[in-house]
């Protein structure tokens, strides 16, 4: 049997005929002496020859002629430690071991496929193993939300040469004042430097909407939130993407792709009695079902290519029972219990139009039971530390991160288990979207429970966040 064992080819002489193996290498020199037999009587040292009495070495076959010797060897796709010989006048391939890729073909070195490498000069919060807790917006373009439209335009249709841009939202920070724009702009540059060594990154901080936009209670909107970073290269694009959410000491960053985005947070519900998650999600279950719900959802399925192999019915009904209730169990004054039963769903579509006429729809039904109580559409929330929708800042999940870093929790929230925020019911999935949502993982789904105050920053109305921008 011929072994082929790095440049170098060896025979083994064994029983195996060599007519079976393709591209034999040139047979070792000179014929090889036969055991003889063994006198009657005497014992025979296999393997051993009576002369020398010593074991029989492998033998280097000749020298590749030199026109073999100089054909290239590329690397196989398949398997990076086979070489693959390419003769230029031949359409086949001869297939040899490669003990060391950058040995077997010298030609390729480490400096070709360079691995980036970003130090960082400042502690931050490690990503959680279960992934960090989602921030929800209720619109496609909430991570623009309020920002002035003439700049959402110019960020939209920017292109930079050096590599994809990103979006930053600062924790515990909306926009900065007129006259604070380039200290907030420099902290962020000074901040990616610190934690990635690259000191080239630009930053455009966002310019609210003129005149500001009203709530339906006739308070101003929000300030936006969002930072556009840029004249960054790939590599540390996919890196701060990876990590996330940057928690240091001196600033919490989160980073996103500037994309629409269709969310799953569908709005929230309050005033019903029973805070139980089962019997809320077979309530707005039945709702849906007596309201063309379904029908809604096949038809943004139809339109969706991703369901284009599958039966637009069966995955209507599929998106349909992904439905999850996530009870927020906050506080009126007087420590009176308030919870809100927060409704999410599986996006049937990314078309942004669809999803905002969905959305609409759903606000304009009517969610009281005969027996959970009048139920109503709670006008929710926008925390002022993450900036999600789904809860108020006192309740924000990151700060109960192991290891955070970033601007400590409320009093009672720090004093608190992680086990008693929020309580969850989901329908029985083992989707990775339902994954995402996960904080801790319970037997039944993801329990993020604490009880707070419930106080936070006042956000957009859910029942205007379809109007922010079309």
């Amino acid at each position: 049997m011929t072994n082929h064992i790095g440049l170098f080819n060896f025979d083994c002489r064994s029983n195996t005929s060599r007519d079976a193996l393709p591209h034999a290498s040139t047979p070792v020199d000179g014929p090889q002496n036969a055991v003889p037999e063994a006198p009657l009587g005497k014992k025979r040292k296999i393997g051993r020859t009576p002369q020398l009495d010593t074991p029989t070495p492998f033998r280097l076959s000749t020298p590749l002629p030199e026109e073999r010797a100089a054909r290239p060897l590329d690397a196989d796709e398949d398997n990076p430690f086979i070489a693959r010989e390419t003769d230029p006048t031949s359409t086949q391939s001869t297939f040899r071991l490669r003990l060391n890729p950058l040995i077997a073909n010298p030609t390729r070195s480490a400096a070709q496929v360079p691995t980036p490498q970003f130090t960082s000069i400042l502690g931050y919060t490690a990503k959680p193993i279960a992934g960090w807790p989602t921030v929800h917006f209720t619109h496609p373009l909430g991570l623009f939300d309020n920002i002035d439209n003439s700049q959402f335009l110019d960020w939209k249709n920017f292109q930079d040469n050096q590599g994809p841009p990103l979006l930053a939202q600062l924790f515990d920070h909306g926009a900065p004042a007129e006259n604070a724009a380039k200290t907030m702009t420099d902290r962020i540059k000074f901040a990616i430097k610190c934690l990635t060594g690259y000191d080239a990154a630009r930053i455009s901080p966002p310019t609210a909407m003129y005149p500001p936009p009203r709530n339906s209670d006739g308070n101003t909107k929000a300030a936006p939130h969002s930072y556009l970073v840029y004249h960054i290269p790939p590599a540390l694009h996919n890196h701060l993407l990876d990590q996330y959410v940057w928690s240091t000491k001196e600033l919490t960053i989160l980073f996103y792709k500037p994309m629409e985005r269709v969310p799953e947070f569908l709005f929230g519900l309050q005033n019903y009695i029973d805070p139980d998650p089962h019997t809320i999600r077979e309530t707005v279950l039945k709702i849906f079902l007596g309201n063309d719900v379904l029908d809604r959802i096949q038809a943004m399925v139809r339109e969706n290519p991703e369901f284009a192999h599958m039966n637009h019915y069966a995955a209507s009904l599929s998106i349909l029972h992904s439905l999850r209730v996530v009870i927020v169990d906050t506080k009126l004054p007087g420590d009176k219990s308030a919870p809100i039963a927060n409704i999410l769903m599986r996006p049937a579509t990314h078309d942004r139009e669809a999803f905002i006429t969905f959305r609409t729809h759903l606000l304009t039904l009517n969610y009281r039971s005969s027996f959970l109580g009048p139920g109503a559409i709670h006008d929710g929330w926008r925390c002022t530390g993450c900036h999600s929708f789904d809860h108020p800042r006192g309740l924000c999940p990151l700060p109960l991160i192991a290891g955070w870093n970033g601007p400590a929790p409320t009093t009672s929230l720090a004093n608190s288990a992680p086990s008693n925020m929020f309580s969850t019911v989901e329908a029985p999935q083992s989707s990775s979207a339902a994954r995402r949502n996960q904080l801790l993982t319970g037997r039944d789904g993801p329990i993020l429970a604490r009880r707070g105050n419930g106080r936070g920053g006042r956000g957009n109305s859910s029942r205007q966040q379809e109007r922010n921008r079309t």
